[in-house]
């Protein structure tokens, strides 16, 4: 079990069983109208071949914050009911830095469901993605961080604008 402390100060326990997992298998579709299953967020179909794991569904997830939002409700209703706290109201409290907090501890806890075996592969797996999330967010803050950057977005701006700025936002506003 883990705890999701939320910016809003609301605290939730997050546990993967095979309750929790079936809940969600019968609340949430994914894109294909499929129902989710976490069992196979990666897919080892052969732990000695790692290689050819199946991540479709973690890239569908974590690619796609209203469908993760969506499973996070599952997982909680039973807590957010009891707190008097409605769907509508938990998808108003969540903040994106929830949502950037919650994936690594949901995985953690779902890797942690599995047999000692399975924990191993899918282990090594999530953590290479997250180093390779780590090192693009590291190169993307490089990148950000130049004058270079700054010229372009300053060009992209410019072209924008013809003349005065102010103008361009009335001519706009007309059209």
């Amino acid at each position: 079990m883990k705890i999701f402390k939320m910016q809003c100060g609301l605290d939730l326990e997050l546990r993967i069983n095979i309750g929790s997992i079936m809940v969600v298998r019968s609340r949430v579709r994914r894109r294909n109208g499929e129902p989710l299953d976490l069992m196979r967020i990666i897919d080892v179909a052969d732990p000695r071949d790692p290689e050819h794991a199946k991540m479709d569904l973690l890239e569908e997830i974590t690619g796609d914050v209203l469908l993760l939002v969506e499973i996070l409700y599952s997982l909680f209703k039973a807590q957010l009911d009891s707190k008097k706290i409605s769907e509508e109201d938990f998808y108003t409290m969540i903040s994106g830095e929830d949502i950037e907090n919650v994936v690594d501890l949901l995985m953690v806890e779902l890797i942690d469901f599995f047999p000692a075996a399975k924990q191993r592969v899918l282990r090594k797996i999530w953590d290479t993605v997250t180093m390779m999330q780590a090192r693009a967010k590291k190169m993307l803050d490089e990148v950000i961080d130049t004058p270079e950057f700054d010229a372009r977005i300053q060009n992209v701006l410019d072209g924008l604008f013809v003349g005065d700025p102010q103008e361009s936002l009335e001519l706009s506003r007309q059209n």
